[in-house]
């Protein structure tokens, strides 16, 4: 795990990718057109969604002069238009690989992925984005008292008390796949992510996201809680990540360090930030308890 102050939006990217193939296309089998850019465009869909789209599928566009003045008229961008001229130039897609679940190296739509153990049928699983519902702010008062020295820290809040999504084992391999997305917006990496355990507060699970103090702010999970994880790049896109050591079982995500920083205050965006959160089964033995959680 690595700690970044980058900004991005790469987990909106994956959160959402899914939402894009209920697009209007010119063939069933996905072939994008100038009209499917504009329904984007008019659903609300950013600049980057549009994009990514343009790069998962198979293109037929209209770049002529009239076309693109429809195109400017209906409020397309100078990107995705630009986009769409260098999509007319590539070859026509060949036909689309299907996946193969039981091979994480195929292609795969945008996503992170538990590889299920060849004992358990050797199968990707998507991992489904989640949101927080709101952030939380701790040691304001304390931080009063000491003129700004003691830290403030910044939780995020995931609904709950366990994932929709169950993993096993005590060291999971997951995979990250970006897809050509990464050669387009300046090379996300898994090693921009971090991974923590969650702790269980009220009948929900939070984690801590950011501090900061009168000396400036750090962005990242706290070493308790933060998990270390190798990363290896398999092929253009594709990532493996596995922990360094076995984990225990318990509440776990994924998140885009990133989002960490946004408007409102050092690391004050927690609330709504994507995750990719699971819950660990079978895991390693938890070590004895000693002292109070913090």
């Amino acid at each position: 795990m690595r700690t970044t102050k980058q900004s991005g939006s790469w987990t909106a990217i994956l959160a959402l990718a899914c939402a894009l193939a209920g697009v209007t296309t010119a063939h069933a089998e996905d072939l994008l057109n100038n009209q499917g850019v504009v329904e984007m465009k008019q659903l609300g869909f950013s600049d980057e969604l549009i994009l990514e789209k343009i790069h998962s599928s198979s293109c037929q566009f209209d770049t002529s002069l009239d076309a693109l003045k429809g195109l400017r008229a209906a409020g397309i961008s100078d990107a995705v238009i630009g986009e769409m001229i260098r999509a007319t130039k590539r070859e026509p897609a060949a036909a689309k690989a299907v996946a193969d679940p039981a091979d994480p190296l195929s292609p795969h739509d945008p996503g992170v992925y538990w590889f299920k153990p060849e004992g358990q049928g050797g199968r990707m699983t998507k991992v489904p984005p989640n949101a927080s519902t709101q952030s939380k702010t701790g040691g304001i008062w304390k931080s009063a008292f000491t003129y700004g020295a003691a830290k403030i820290k910044h939780r995020a809040i995931l609904e709950g008390e366990q994932s929709t999504t169950v993993v096993d084992g005590a060291r999971p391999e997951f995979y990250f796949h970006f897809g050509k997305a990464a050669e387009s917006f300046g090379g996300v990496t898994s090693e921009l992510f971090a991974l923590v355990r969650l702790r269980l507060n009220k009948g929900n699970r939070e984690m801590i996201v950011g501090t900061y103090n009168i000396t400036g702010g750090e962005g990242g999970a706290i070493e308790k809680w933060a998990v270390e994880f190798e990363s290896q790049e398999m092929a253009p896109g594709i990532y493996k990540v596995v922990p360094k050591e076995d984990i225990v079982s318990g509440e776990y995500a994924f998140y885009y360090a990133g989002d960490t920083a946004a408007p409102g205050g050092p690391y004050g965006g927690a609330g709504g930030m994507k995750v990719f959160d699971f819950s660990l089964q079978h895991g390693a033995a938890p070590p004895p308890e000693s002292g109070k959680k913090k």
